[in-house]
């Protein structure tokens, strides 16, 4: 029966590690395009939001000028 050293063992853990670690990496990753991905379609929905935003006085003369009464 061989003995495998303590080195090559050691090795053998640290490449089975490392591959490991890559597959969390990419998935770390994926998972922050996918967030921030939902973060700019959110920044985007908001900003035609605020854009589109009419000013209350407007709106209250509007109102005023089709109802032909005072609007408060």
């Amino acid at each position: 029966m061989q003995r495998v050293s303590s080195a090559k063992r050691r090795k053998v853990d640290t490449e089975g590690k490392k591959a490991r670690q890559r597959e969390v990496d990419e998935e770390q990753a994926q998972k922050m395009r996918t967030v921030m991905a939902a973060m700019r379609e959110q920044l985007n929905c908001y900003e035609v939001f605020r854009h589109s935003a009419f000013p209350k006085a407007t709106i209250q003369h509007l109102n005023q000028a089709v109802a032909g009464t005072p609007v408060s």
